[in-house]
């Protein structure tokens, strides 16, 4: 019987040891998520390009593309977590033209618009983190906070200025989101984004798409040192006139807004991941990993999540 009682007693001991510390080795090593490196098979490539817009401290601007700073926060510190690896424009480029190999896990992080909270809120994190991101920028707005007839207020957006010292950090990537083409369909549907105007033939698109486009790459040639390669269709609004002028443009990704993974197979069209600021990081997580569990998601506060993983992460 005191033989039973210490064997029972050494095997309590072990099974408490295994509880404490496999919570601990659990959680320390980053969760292999679904996404691919550039080593696996050509078919099963795919990535995940996540989508943002702007950042507001305000809750009552909290919506499907306004998110707070620490929603944006908490996502990068996921991103981190569970092992994937932010990608520019160019590495994406150089490994589908065979020049260099992607880091395993990777993903893109994208801003859409170039908002002013963008160089104020997601670029610290950025820097923080060490992570990057692109941002596609209208050029008629860079800078201003007004239209271009002085009569209407805009939401901010970040200066030439603030763009460069943002490339220069190695952080973040900006690229081309149409000069003066981010504009609403008229009454009768037509001329979203960059689609053809009313009664306007496939020639006559084509150029004042060309046109604009250009006008964009050499902007971001001039201010920034170098060609755009990457086209982010407002609303996603695109045919095949855009495209094929794109390509004629050498642009070698076009980016959408349609829900999905992406395929680094063709970077044209890639798929995008909304990020709605009512979507928590761990629910994110379960849109772009194969079923893994999720650090912390049992948790339901963001903010002590949030503290968790910067334990996790020794920051």
């Amino acid at each position: 019987m005191k033989r039973l009682m210490n064997i029972g007693l050494i095997m309590t001991l072990i099974f408490s040891v295994l509880l404490i510390f496999g919570h601990s080795i659990e959680w320390n090593n980053p969760i292999k998520p679904m996404t691919l490196s550039a080593k696996t098979a050509p078919d099963e490539e795919k990535i995940p390009v996540l989508m943002y817009h702007s950042i507001s401290e305000n809750p009552a601007d909290w919506n499907s593309i306004v998110i707070s700073p620490e929603k944006f926060y908490e996502d990068m510190l996921y991103v981190k977590t569970m092992g994937f690896n932010t990608i520019t424009s160019q590495e994406l480029i150089a490994y589908k033209n065979g020049e260099s190999d992607l880091p395993d896990n990777p993903i893109m992080v994208t801003f859409d618009d170039g908002y002013r909270d963008n160089y104020l809120y997601a670029f610290p994190t950025l820097e923080k983190l060490e992570m990057k991101a692109i941002i596609s920028v209208i050029g008629w707005s860079v800078g201003r906070s007004k239209t271009l007839d002085e009569k209407q207020d805009i939401l901010p957006h970040f200066s030439w200025e603030e763009a460069k010292e943002m490339v220069d950090s190695g952080f973040v990537d900006i690229q081309n989101h149409t000069f003066d083409l981010h504009t609403p369909a008229d009454a009768d549907g037509y001329g979203k984004g960059v689609l053809p105007l009313k009664e306007e033939n496939t020639g006559q698109h084509a150029e004042r798409f060309r046109s604009d486009a250009s006008m964009m790459h050499e902007e971001i040639k001039k201010q920034l040192g170098y060609e755009p390669r990457l086209f982010t269709y407002p609303y996603g609004a695109y045919n095949e006139t855009t495209e094929k002028v794109l390509k004629e443009l050498d642009y070698e990704i076009t980016l959408s807004t349609e829900h999905g993974i992406a395929d680094t197979k063709n970077l044209f069209l890639m798929k995008r991941i909304n990020t709605p600021d009512g979507q928590s990081g761990p629910a994110l997580m379960k849109h772009i990993t194969d079923g893994e569990e999720i650090p912390f998601s049992n948790i339901p506060n963001r903010k002590k999540r949030i503290e968790k993983l910067e334990e996790l992460l020794g920051l």
